[in-house]
C-alpha cells in the first residue's frame, strides 16, 4: 500500500486513491467503462458512482459522455497543477511571514498592523504552531499595541478569562489551563511561579515568526519532494507487487516510447557537441546556458568551450533565428578570456545587439553544466572524478524536473554580474576593454534586484557598476561616498589620475542629464578623508564646482565629518554599500529591503542636515589663485550652511568663522549686537603672527564685515570692543570716517581697560553665536544657537554692557589726532552722545594711547 498511501498527499481517500490507481494502470493508460472497472474493483455497486464523482469533480478524471457507455479517463497533467498550487500556496504564505517579520523589526510598527494576522497565519501553514481559535484569542492576550511598538504581557489564568470574557468566547478557566499547556508546549508562551500563582507570558515574537517561517519551508520542501517521487512512480506507470490492489495485474506493463523520450542518457564524446548545437539549432523559442565550471587548463576542455562559443554565435547571427531568446552564465578567469578573446569580443558584440544575455556568477562554488532548451528539455551533462572528465550527457523532459533547473538557475542569475563589467576585473587586451566600454555605452547593463542582498568585490567593475545603477536613477541620489573620489582605508586613491579623470567625465555627464531630467541628486563628501584635505587637480575641483553652479538646485554637493558611512541610496528603493578594502578592491553590496533603506535614509537626512559646503575647506586651506576663483564662485552660488533650526544649536570649526559670520549677516535683516571682550597680550600676539591665524578672520567679520554689511542694507549694528591701545591704532582716517558716515545705523562703543575677559558673541535676528574654546592658542569654535530665550538673555547682557560703555567719537575727540578729533567732533554736532563720560572718568577708565 506504499505509493497508495502516497496519493494522499494529493488530498484523496484511501478508497479513492485505489480507484485512481486502478484507472492509471490500465493498459496504455486507456480509457475505461463503469463495467471494465466493475470487474477490476470489487466494491459495491452504489459506491463506484460516488468514487467516479470525487475524482471528476478532483480533476483527476475526465469523462467522455459523447458516445455510450460512458468512458473515464486519467488526466496526467493534474498531480503537476496540485504541486503547483501548493507550491503557489507555499510562496504566498512565506511572503506573509516575511511581510509580518519586516513590520515587527521596524522602530515603529504600522497603525494598520493587526496582532491578530500573526497567528491566524499559523493556522494558515499548517505546520507545528497551527493554532485553534481559541488558541489565537488567548495568545493575543499576552500582547498589546502602544505608540507603535509590540509589548509582550504577563497574564494570570483568571486575568485572561476576564480578558476574552466580553470577546464572547465560550472559554472557561479549565479550557484556558488545557490551551496554554498547548501552547506551552508548541512554544508560545513561558509560565513560572509567582507565589501561589502560575503565572504566564509570551516567547519573542520576532524569533517565533522567524523558526516557524524556516519550519514551514523545511515541510514544504519534504512535502514537494514526496509529491514529486509519487508523480514520477504514476507517471512512469509503475506498480509495485505489495500493493495487493490489482489481482489480476501481475505483470509490469513495459514503459512506452513516450517515457523513453522523457529520460535519455547519451554517452559523452567529441561528437557530443555537435549533437548539442544541433538540440539548440532545434530551439525555437529560448536557450539557458548554466555553465558554472572552472575550464581546466587542458586542450580538450578548450577545444570543446571554444566549439560551442562558435556553435552559439552562430546560432545567434542566423537571421531566421532572430527571435530566440539566449542567457549564458559562464565562470570567468585570466586564461580563458586570454584564449577565447575574439570569441568573446564576438559575444560581446551580441550582447550589445540585444541577442545574447551573458552573465558571470558572484562566486565559483558549483560545479555543474546544464542547457533548458524552450523551458521543455533539460540537457545535463554528467562527470566523474569532480568534473575532471564528462562521462554522460542526461536528457530530461520531465515538466517539473526542468521547472527546479530554471528556478536555481534564476536566483543565480540575479545574483551575476553582466559579463563585461566582470571582465574589466580580469587582465584584459586593451582592444577588448575598448570593445567593452563601448558596448557599455551602447546598451548599459541591466540588474533587477531582487530582495536578498548581493555582494561584489572589485575594482573597476564595482565602480562600473554604481554609474550604471545611478545612470538609472528616475528620481533621486542621494550619496554620503567616495562616489567621485574612490580611495581605500588608508586614504590612497584606488584608481590613477587618468582613469579618475575618466571616472569623473562619466560621472558629470550622467549626473548632468538625470538633473536635466530633474532627478534631485545630493552628495555628501567625507571631510576626512585624504583626497578631499589635500591637493587635486585644479581642473578637476573647477568642473565640480561649475557642475553645481550650472545644475542647481537639482545638484548639491556637501561635506561632513562621518568617516563611518560609505552609501548611495538611489530612488529610495536601491542602497549600496561601500567598503574599501586594503587590497585596493571595493566591496559592494546592494540591497532592496525597504526597512533597510529606510534606514540608512535616516541616517542620510541627519548628516545632510549638519553638512557644510564643499567649497569651504578650498575656500579655507587652498593656494591663492584657486582661493580667488573659489571667493568668485559665492558670487554666482550663495554658500551652504545649515544654521541649526528652533531651540537647537550647531557647532562649527573656527576656520569657518569668517565666512559663517559673513553667511549670517547676510540673511540678517533687522539687527546685530557684537560684544568683543579680549586681552591687549591676545591681541599683540595675534597682530604679531607671521601666518593669517584664524581668529583675524574673526576679528575682521565682527568689525569691518559687521559695518559693511550696515551700509549695503538697511540694517542696524551696535559693537561693543574692548579698549585695546593697539587696536585703536590700527583704524585709519578712513575707516573712521566711512564708520561714522553710517552712525546712528552703525555705532561702536568701547568697554573699560582692565575688565577683559576673552567673550565674544553677536546677536542675530534669530541666531546667536558664540566663540568657544581656548582664544589665546587660537584653537576655537563657533557655537550657533536658535533659541529665542538664550536670545532675551545675552540681549539684556548686552544692553547692560552698553550703557556702561564709551562712544568710540568720545574716544577719538580726547585723543585722536587733529584729523580723527575733526571728524569725531563733526559726528557729535550731527548726532549728540547718549551717555557722556566725564573728562576725568575718560582719563581714569579709558587710559591715554
Amino acid at each position: 500500500m506504499i505509493e497508495i498511501e502516497k496519493l494522499k498527499e494529493f488530498g484523496l481517500t484511501i478508497n479513492q486513491a485505489k480507484l485512481l490507481n486502478l484507472i492509471i494502470n490500465s493498459k496504455n493508460r486507456s480509457a475505461l467503462t463503469y463495467k471494465q472497472i466493475k470487474a477490476e474493483f470489487n466494491l459495491e455497486e452504489s459506491f463506484y458512482w460516488d468514487l467516479l464523482d470525487d475524482l471528476i469533480n478532483k480533476e483527476f478524471l475526465t469523462v467522455d459522455n459523447e458516445t455510450k457507455p460512458w468512458k473515464y479517463k486519467y488526466d496526467e497533467g493534474r498531480f503537476g497543477k496540485i504541486i503547483e498550487e501548493q507550491e503557489t500556496n507555499y510562496e504566498k504564505i512565506q511572503q506573509d511571514f516575511e511581510n509580518l517579520i519586516i513590520e515587527l523589526e521596524k522602530d515603529s510598527i504600522s497603525e494598520e498592523f493587526d496582532l491578530k494576522s500573526v497567528f491566524e497565519l499559523f493556522q494558515k501553514a499548517q505546520s507545528q504552531k497551527k493554532l485553534s481559535n481559541d488558541q489565537i484569542f488567548i495568545l493575543s492576550s499576552f500582547f498589546s499595541k502602544e505608540n507603535g511598538k509590540i509589548i509582550p504581557m504577563t497574564r494570570t489564568i483568571k486575568q485572561i478569562e476576564e480578558i476574552v470574557k466580553p470577546l464572547n468566547v465560550k472559554l472557561k478557566k479549565h479550557n484556558i489551563r488545557y490551551y496554554l499547556n498547548n501552547l506551552k508546549e508548541k512554544g508560545f508562551v513561558i509560565s513560572q511561579k509567582d507565589g501561589r500563582l502560575n503565572t504566564y507570558g509570551p516567547k519573542d515574537l520576532l524569533t517565533i515568526l522567524k523558526n516557524e517561517k524556516n519550519f514551514h519551508q523545511k515541510i514544504w520542501e519534504n512535502k514537494k519532494q514526496r509529491l514529486q517521487k509519487t508523480l514520477n512512480y504514476f507517471n512512469n506507470n509503475q506498480i509495485s507487487d505489495d500493493e495487493g490492489i490489482r489481482e489480476p495485474l501481475k505483470e509490469i506493463q513495459t514503459v512506452s516510447s513516450e517515457i523513453e523520450e522523457k529520460y535519455k542518457f547519451i554517452d559523452f564524446d567529441l561528437n557530443t557537441v555537435s549533437w548539442v548545437k544541433d538540440q539548440m539549432f532545434r530551439a525555437n523559442e529560448e536557450i539557458i546556458c548554466d555553465f558554472r565550471l572552472t575550464i581546466d587548463r587542458t586542450e580538450l576542455k578548450l577545444r570543446i568551450s571554444e566549439e560551442f562559443y562558435k556553435n552559439l554565435i552562430e546560432l545567434l547571427n542566423d537571421v531566421q533565428k532572430s527571435y530566440l531568446k539566449v542567457k549564458l552564465l559562464i565562470y570567468l578567469d585570466d586564461w580563458l578570456l586570454h584564449k577565447l578573446e575574439s570569441l568573446f569580443a564576438q559575444a560581446i558584440h551580441l550582447v550589445t545587439q540585444g541577442k545574447l544575455e551573458f552573465r558571470v556568477p558572484p562566486d565559483t562554488e558549483d560545479k555543474l553544466v546544464k542547457i533548458i532548451l524552450d523551458n521543455s528539455t533539460l540537457v545535463d551533462f554528467l562527470a566523474k572524478h569532480d568534473f575532471a572528465k564528462f562521462d554522460k550527457i542526461f536528457i530530461n523532459r520531465n515538466e517539473m524536473s526542468v521547472k527546479d533547473a530554471r528556478h536555481i538557475f534564476e536566483q543565480v542569475w540575479e545574483r551575476s554580474l553582466d559579463v563585461r563589467d566582470a571582465m574589466l576585473e580580469h587582465t584584459i587586451s586593451t582592444e577588448l576593454e575598448k570593445v567593452i566600454k563601448s558596448s557599455i555605452k551602447k546598451r548599459p547593463p541591466v540588474y533587477e534586484f531582487k530582495k536578498q542582498p548581493i555582494i561584489i568585490t572589485g575594482y573597476k567593475k564595482v565602480l562600473s557598476i554604481n554609474l550604471n545603477l545611478i545612470n538609472r536613477a528616475e528620481s533621486e541620489i542621494l550619496s554620503i561616498s567616495s562616489l567621485l573620489t574612490p580611495i581605500n582605508m588608508r586614504g590612497q586613491n584606488l584608481v590613477d589620475v587618468s582613469y579618475q579623470k575618466s571616472l569623473y567625465k562619466d560621472i558629470f555627464n550622467i549626473l548632468i542629464e538625470k538633473c536635466k531630467n530633474g532627478v534631485e541628486v545630493k552628495i555628501l563628501r567625507n571631510s576626512t578623508e585624504t583626497s578631499v584635505k589635500t591637493s587635486q587637480d585644479a581642473e578637476i575641483i573647477k568642473g565640480e564646482i561649475q557642475l553645481i553652479i550650472s545644475l542647481s538646485p537639482f545638484f548639491q554637493l556637501r561635506q561632513i565629518e562621518i568617516p563611518q558611512y560609505q552609501f548611495t541610496i538611489i530612488d529610495k528603493k536601491l542602497l549600496l554599500i561601500y567598503e574599501f578594502l586594503e587590497s585596493g578592491r571595493i566591496k559592494l553590496t546592494v540591497f532592496t529591503d525597504r526597512y533597510i533603506v529606510e534606514k540608512f535614509l535616516f541616517i542620510f537626512k541627519n548628516a545632510w542636515s549638519d553638512s557644510l559646503d564643499f567649497r569651504l575647506d578650498w575656500l579655507t586651506e587652498k593656494t591663492n589663485p584657486l582661493q580667488l576663483y573659489l571667493k568668485d564662485t559665492l558670487n554666482q552660488l550663495d554658500l551652504t550652511l545649515s544654521l541649526p533650526e528652533r531651540g537647537k544649536m550647531k557647532i562649527f570649526d573656527g576656520k569657518y568663522t569668517k565666512l559663517l559670520i559673513n553667511h549670517l549677516l547676510k540673511i540678517n535683516k533687522h539687527e546685530v549686537d557684537v560684544f568683543q571682550s579680549f586681552s591687549e597680550h591676545f591681541f599683540k600676539n595675534l597682530e604679531n603672527s607671521t601666518d593669517v591665524k584664524a581668529f583675524a578672520g574673526l576679528v575682521l567679520s565682527y568689525g569691518k564685515d559687521v559695518m559693511e554689511s550696515v551700509g549695503s542694507k538697511n540694517m542696524k549694528a551696535r559693537v561693543i570692543v574692548s579698549y585695546l591701545p593697539t587696536y585703536l591704532k590700527a583704524i585709519s582716517n578712513k575707516v573712521l570716517k566711512h564708520s561714522l558716515d553710517l552712525y546712528p545705523k552703525y555705532q561702536v562703543h568701547f568697554f573699560p581697560a582692565g575688565l577683559e575677559s576673552n567673550i565674544i558673541y553677536g546677536i542675530f535676528d534669530n541666531y546667536i553665536t558664540l566663540v568657544i574654546g581656548d582664544l589665546a592658542s587660537n584653537n576655537f569654535q563657533m557655537l550657533v544657537i536658535n533659541d529665542y530665550n538664550l536670545k532675551q538673555y545675552y540681549k539684556s547682557q548686552f544692553e547692560n554692557s552698553w550703557n556702561n560703555t564709551i562712544d568710540l567719537r568720545q574716544i577719538f575727540q580726547v585723543y585722536g589726532t587733529k584729523k580723527k578729533k575733526e571728524l569725531a567732533n563733526e559726528s557729535i554736532d550731527k548726532f549728540k552722545l547718549e551717555n557722556e563720560f566725564p573728562l576725568e572718568e575718560v582719563r581714569k577708565f579709558f587710559p591715554p594711547l
